[in-house]
């Protein structure tokens, strides 16, 4: 099968043939249905009018094909323009055609990534309704335990000798529990602000994790008469809020 052929059969990649200068030589049907242009019409013509005219002014094309040569590809994701000036998203690649050690065109290989960069702001934007909803969450909790907290020291200083050892102890595991809860929805905002893929992990403790995780259980653990052993604990990179 000829190089041509080939390329003619490829469905979903604009496949386009460059001479050493940047002008079209070939274009595939696939070209023709992303771009718009038929090959009468585009072949002979520079491939920077397929670029947007800021980034034809600014010498883009001629930049990713002196990267192409320089590097022996291209790869990258930007915009490119229809024949109706519409722009969309695409993944280019740009590999130089060498012959006798000398560059004499260049095949461009593109593949239209509108839906991909549609998907990126969708997920964009649910980030921050996510991050706007996790703000306020954190504020209407926190003050509610930050009250609760207030009013069981209160209860615990005045109380005094009413209270017996027993019930103290069981109010400083309220206004622990509570502090932990405020922990917990720090850690959740925060992960909410940079997501779980780029928030940075840290050293955790795992026996200081462990006992939290137990100390906040301690209620079901009595309940079901449960005991509960480990073995030595190391220090792990990770996000305590998961940990815990």
């Amino acid at each position: 099968m000829s190089m041509k052929m080939l390329v003619e059969r490829v469905a979903d990649y604009a496949i386009i043939l460059l001479d050493a200068d940047g002008r079209i030589t070939t274009w595939n049907p696939a070209a023709e249905r992303m771009k718009g242009y038929r090959a009468d019409e585009i072949i002979g013509q520079h491939f920077s009018m397929l670029y947007p005219d800021d980034d034809a002014k600014a010498k883009l094309p001629e930049r990713n094909l002196k990267v192409a040569a320089d590097e022996g590809v291209y790869r990258g994701e930007g915009r490119r323009r229809r024949k109706n000036g519409d722009l969309f998203a695409a993944d280019v690649e740009i590999t130089p055609l060498v012959e006798e050690g000398r560059i004499t065109g260049y095949a461009k290989i593109v593949r239209d990534v509108s839906e991909r960069a549609r998907d990126r702001e969708r997920l964009r934007l649910a980030s921050e309704d996510l991050e706007d909803f996790a703000s306020i969450a954190a504020h209407d909790l926190q003050e509610p335990l930050r009250m609760v907290a207030n009013y069981l020291a209160l209860h615990l200083r005045r109380s005094g000798s009413v209270v017996d050892e027993q019930s103290r102890g069981y109010i400083a595991q309220a206004i622990d529990g509570t502090k932990r809860m405020q922990r917990l929805i720090a850690y959740l905002l925060a992960l909410a602000r940079v997501g779980r893929e780029d928030a940075p992990m840290k050293p955790v403790a795992m026996a200081s994790a462990w006992q939290e995780a137990i100390d906040t259980l301690g209620v079901n653990i009595r309940e079901v008469d449960a005991a509960i052993t480990t073995d030595s604990l190391q220090t792990v990179l990770g996000h305590r809020a998961y940990l815990v």
